[in-house]
């Protein structure tokens, strides 16, 4: 019953303020007996409605309102004169509606005590400062306060009271409530642990049927923990725990202990004889990011274990066999086709859908960027006609990193923000971190250097592609001390040899442009290992290049610079990479250390028309750099110079320090 001035007083005062003033805003003092009538009038309206259908009405006691203290409440009350309305002697509220109280919470309480209804509890804590003749409140919690004896006991007495006044199936609907309580209250009695256990299951279970992978997580691990103390289990199969809890934590991003789980839950079933669980668990295993030998070797035990005993699993873990084979560097004709075939026999459209992602991936190995922009197509279609999410943001990873590598920005970008909706709805997290990364790079190529800080926001946790894109904004700006400060550390890549080679490469070109050539060599050294090693997808040699950027035809010797350009040349359909923009200058700068000029004026030339189209401007200053670089080794200085001209601009106008600076020292040679 909010009184006059109230909400004038809420658009332009913060809440807070408004309390504990020597004059309470739309309070009692301030009103007048038409305006207790109009709403003893309207209150019986409502109680009437109410009455109609067993409802009983309660008002609460509460500053801003004609009801702020026990006497106008009750006043209130007795003019609507319904048989149906009660009181709500909020405590708290009594307190808070003036400097000094009118009347203390007991008084209010036992004066409302024969008309009460309902009430609401509350603990803030009243700090009165007489120079402003104003009140503040604290929140106080009362938990902590007890003994840990007696916090124990008082859950165990809550959840207790919560089971017998909801009954069975609507205790088990309250299960997150229940979990908490009697968790806490475990110690008490093993009744009192099993009941946490079971209530942190229930509630693990439906957080992760609303898809809330972080919060099913707490409840699987809380349950575990329980399990784990217990000598008989408290009759709870851990190893479907460490199963759920796996690919929770894998959805929530948190990759090594949702490996550690799954590990030990395949353990598990292995040592039960469970072989259609240990495949399903396998399944769940094979999609959390690790080395394709060690996922190897799990797919490789899982079917051997499985033999004919499942169709459908049988077929789901060979599609994966062929995936991560292939990521190995080997062809897996024979998994594929073997799957294809089950999916055809017996109507498995899931795993049709993973036969054309996989289809898709090769065609984009081989450079028809059209077959696969659409068998990526065709899979997603079916995987969300069958509300698979998990693998339905999987292939929109595919197809998104294609559009990307195509330097379709526009398509990329639309494709992108889709993807990232679909993927903050279904809660899984790396492909969303993935997606933003995404969306980041293409608006920091663009120079939309807002939109760029509000995608990269929008990564929670450590991904090292949001870090190296937070690192580029800096050296754009030409802070490259704190681009040095930002690069993160080398072992982020755990080993991953596409990984490391990213890292690495990073880490050589952000230190080459700071000035710290030996450091950056260094980094260079670690790079030319690691991209030795890169074996599968031809992909992975495109973002490993792409990466060390300008460092290589500084520091790479003659048969690393014409293997490089070799490989460079064969992906003319691949135009832009988000760790290093777009893919034609580097092409340029290999061929020019060749001493290919003419090839460099092409690729520089070809970049400079797509960059100009896909609004690129640092892309376009950079092949107009390397025009220049053409210019001067053709022995026409004039002309160098005017494409500098054109480059500073560009980068002055759009902030680039970096490239700017490059220019003038440039010019300056050139004047010589």
């Amino acid at each position: 019953l909010p009184g006059r001035f109230v909400q004038e007083a809420a658009a332009s005062v913060p809440y807070n303020w408004m309390m504990g003033g020597r004059v309470s805003v739309g309070g009692a003092r301030l009103a007048t007996d038409e305006e207790f009538e109009l709403t003893a009038s309207a209150l019986g309206e409502i109680a009437d409605a109410a009455a109609e259908h067993g409802i009983v009405v309660s008002v609460e006691v509460h500053q801003y309102c004609y009801a702020d203290s026990s006497e106008p409440a009750l006043r209130i009350l007795d003019r609507a004169d319904r048989a149906n309305v009660g009181a709500n002697p909020d405590p708290g509220n009594i307190i808070r509606s003036y400097a000094t109280p009118v009347e203390t919470s007991e008084e209010a309480i036992t004066r409302m005590a024969p008309r009460t209804v309902y009430v609401h509890v509350k603990n803030p804590k009243r700090v009165y400062l007489p120079d402003l003749d104003r009140a503040v409140y604290v929140q106080e919690t009362l938990l902590s306060e007890l003994s840990t004896t007696r916090r124990v006991r008082l859950h165990g007495r809550i959840g207790e009271a919560m089971e017998a006044i909801f009954g069975p199936e609507r205790a088990e609907r309250r299960a997150a409530e229940l979990a908490n309580h009697f968790v806490e209250s475990a110690t008490l009695t093993k009744d009192h642990a099993a009941k946490g256990a079971r209530y942190s299951r229930l509630a693990g279970e439906q957080a992760d049927a609303a898809t809330a992978p972080v919060e099913a997580a707490r409840h699987y691990r809380a349950c575990l923990t329980l399990v784990d103390e217990a000598e008989d289990g408290l009759g709870e199969d851990e190893a479907a725990l460490r199963t759920s809890l796996g690919r929770c934590l894998r959805l929530a991003g948190e990759y090594r202990e949702a490996w550690r789980n799954l590990m030990r839950a395949i353990r598990m079933h292995h040592e039960q004889g469970d072989r259609v669980r240990m495949a399903k668990t396998t399944l769940e295993a094979l999609l959390v990011l690790a080395p394709p030998d060690r996922q190897r070797g799990l797919v490789d035990e899982a079917l051997g274990f499985l033999g004919d005993a499942d169709p459908y699993l049988e077929a789901q873990l060979l599609v994966l066999q062929a995936r991560v084979t292939e990521q190995a560097g080997e062809t897996d004709h024979r998994s594929l086709d073997r799957a294809d075939e089950l999916a055809n026999a017996h109507g498995f459209e899931d795993v049709r859908g993973g036969v054309l992602r996989i289809e898709a991936q090769r065609a984009a190995d081989d450079l028809d960027i059209d077959r696969a922009i659409a068998l990526s197509r065709e899979a997603l279609e079916i995987f969300d006609r069958l509300d698979n999410r998990q693998l339905a943001s999987d292939v929109r990873f595919v197809l998104t990193r294609i559009l990307l590598f195509a330097g379709d920005l526009d398509e990329a970008q639309a494709a992108l923000e889709e993807a990232i909706e679909h993927a903050t709805r279904s809660h899984i997290r790396w492909t969303m971190n993935v997606f933003y990364s995404f969306l980041a790079g293409i608006h920091l190529a663009r120079c939309d250097f807002n939109r760029f800080e509000t995608a990269i926001a929008g990564v929670t946790g450590v991904m090292y592609m949001a870090e190296f894109l937070l690192v580029s904004r800096a050296e754009i700006a030409g802070d490259t001390a704190r681009a040095v400060e930002l690069l993160p550390p080398a072992s982020i890549a755990a080993g991953v040899p596409v990984d490391v080679a990213q890292v690495r490469g990073g880490r050589a070109r952000t230190l080459f442009n700071a000035g710290d050539r030996d450091g950056a060599l260094t980094e260079f050294q670690a790079w030319v290992d690691a991209h030795g090693l890169l074996i599968g997808h031809r992909l992975f040699h495109v973002f490993s290049l792409s990466c060390i950027g300008e460092c290589l035809p500084v520091f790479g010797d003659d048969a690393l610079i014409a293997e490089a350009y070799r490989e460079a040349s064969t992906w003319t359909p691949l135009r832009f990479s988000v760790f290093g923009g777009g893919l034609d200058h580097l092409r340029g700068a290999l061929a020019l250390r060749l001493g290919r000029v003419d090839e460099a004026a092409e690729w520089y030339r070809a970049g400079l028309d797509w960059s100009e189209r896909e609004r690129c401007p640092v892309e376009q200053g950079r092949c107009l750099q390397g025009l220049a670089e053409v210019a001067e080794q053709r022995g026409d200085r004039a002309e160098a110079t005017l494409l500098l001209d054109r480059a500073a601009a560009l980068f002055q106008e759009h902030g680039a320090q970096l490239y700017l600076r490059q220019v003038l020292a440039k010019k300056d040679i050139l004047k010589v």
